[in-house]
């Protein structure tokens, strides 16, 4: 570039100086060869009145000298060139200068422009002063703005920030955000079927990724496999979860134990398989507990709502009561009521049972339908004994009793005796042989034979003297109450009482 410079003396001022200088001017213009047509200063609207300033149209400065009075809006400031003839040395007059000027009207002339031989070019300005200026035209085009008049700013390329950007409101993606830290490396998409995915791989690792669907499932990934889902209908795993424990409502499972931890109360309970499918009670359902072998020990069917145990049950409890059959709707009064310990063999055929099963009565059964009933060591009947329909409890009375003779050991003799007792009846008769005695026992009834009602004696008086023996009523023991050389001889014995 040429610039003007004089040194004392006086110099002759030439064409090209002006040039040089006009070059100069336009060299600064065309900082804004690629800018839209924009307000370089002034031109405000205040009410009804536009102020002059300076606007930049097609590629050149001009000077508006603004406007009153603007009755509609938009308005337009529009190039309005022209031309200056100015005299020749040569000859007449001829054109000297192109002039770039600025009009202001509602309206944009369609004819061509003398210069530009094209319609006018123009800047639209509103009501409020909306339009194109300095600031977003040639700042805004190639600089991000502390404060833009646009609502938004466009960058064509790439953009580092060596800084923290700190964003006050929203931050939008149109594509996705990628995030790097050495070998690591995030990232945040919507991938092609809608869905947004998260996700993150570190030092050459799987790709452990987080989605959500259009439907607002959200989905874990490790690679290309999924690992559960979680939507409105609950979370599905595909693969096993450890925890160590489970809080589910009013239940946690810990450890080995499920319990109830929220109900302060004696009444806190857990409830299996009270609901069914869908919450409902449309179906029944079972409940197994096994033994770890994939055997079943306890199977309680929700249909039929028995329960059938495959193995011993112990009860171990130290009330005098331990088991309790009882039923929920009848009185011991209906005889409706029927209710039997039953035995089955495998084929659920019924080989013996126990209970109340005969609705024409109150009698309690024991059957056995494939032997008999083997009772051990003695059985007391309190009440009446029928066999075959018979009593024969009350039978027995009718005939006398008989105990057969019975040995009775008599007492303080050092030899053998041969004394017995029989009852027929109520008549008790002792016969035999015995050995007189000076004092004590002589011998004691068994306890299958019915003592005398009164006393009873037995005198010998024979011999050397006198003897006599007697039972007391209601005793068993025979005492010898009276000797005088009576003793210590072998007589025959017999005495019969009547109870």
């Amino acid at each position: 570039m040429k610039e003007f410079t004089s040194q004392t003396g006086g110099r002759y001022t030439y064409i090209d100086d002006i040039m040089n200088l006009q070059n100069l001017a336009l060299a600064f213009t065309s900082i804004f060869d690629e800018c839209d047509n924009f307000i370089i200063s002034g031109c405000q609207v205040s009410g009804t009145s536009i102020s002059a300033g300076y606007v930049y149209i097609n590629g050149k400065i001009r000077y508006c000298t603004g406007t009153s009075g603007v009755s509609k809006w938009p308005m337009y400031l529009y190039e309005n060139n022209s031309v200056e003839r100015v005299s020749y040395a040569d000859s007449g007059d001829k054109i000297g200068r192109n002039i770039y000027g600025c009009a202001v009207s509602s309206s944009v002339p369609i004819t061509n422009d003398v210069l530009t031989e094209a319609p006018p070019q123009f800047i639209s300005i509103a009501s409020d002063g909306t339009a194109l200026r300095l600031k977003e035209a040639l700042f805004g085009k190639y600089a991000l703005m502390v404060d833009s008049p646009n609502s938004v700013q466009t960058v064509q390329k790439n953009v580092v920030i060596d800084g923290t950007v700190i964003a006050n409101k929203d931050l939008t993606a149109q594509k996705g955000i990628n995030l790097t830290s050495g070998t690591a490396k995030a990232s945040i998409t919507y991938n092609a079927s809608g869905a947004l995915s998260i996700q993150s791989q570190l030092n050459g690792k799987p790709v452990y990724k987080v989605t959500i669907t259009e439907d607002g499932a959200i989905q874990f990934y490790i690679g290309d496999t999924l690992l559960a889902s979680l939507d409105s209908n609950g979370m599905t795993l595909k693969v096993s979860m450890s925890l160590n424990s489970i809080k589910a409502g009013n239940i946690v499972i810990a450890s080995n134990h499920i319990y109830n931890t929220a109900v302060a109360a004696d009444t806190g309970s857990i409830n299996i398989n009270m609901l069914g499918y869908n919450e409902g009670d449309s179906y029944y359902r079972d409940t197994k507990i096994g033994d770890g072998k994939n055997t079943v020990i306890l199977e309680i069917t929700g249909k039929s709502k028995s329960s059938i145990f495959y193995g011993p049950v112990k009860i171990s409890h130290a009330d005098s009561s331990i088991l309790s059959l009882k039923n929920a709707s009848l009185p011991k009064t209906d005889n409706q009521l029927i209710t039997c310990l039953n035995w089955e063999d495998k084929n659920s055929e019924q080989i013996g049972y126990m209970g109340y099963s005969n609705i024409s009565n109150k009698d309690l059964y024991i059957k056995n339908n494939i032997g008999n009933l083997v009772l051990n060591n003695d059985v007391y009947v309190t009440g009446k004994l029928f066999v075959g329909g018979i009593d024969v409890i009350a039978r027995t009375i009718e005939y006398p009793k008989d105990s057969g003779w019975i040995a009775i050991n008599v007492q303080n003799c050092g030899i053998t005796t041969k004394l017995y007792v029989r009852q027929v009846g109520k008549v008790v008769s002792i016969q035999g042989e015995l050995h007189t005695h000076h004092s004590g026992t002589i011998f004691t009834l068994p306890n299958t034979i019915d003592p005398p009602k009164y006393k009873i004696g037995y005198s010998h008086n024979k011999g050397r003297g006198n003897w006599h023996c007697t039972i007391q009523g209601g005793q068993r023991n025979c005492v010898v109450d009276y000797c005088n050389n009576g003793c210590s001889e072998y007589i025959g014995f017999l005495m019969t009482y009547i109870i």
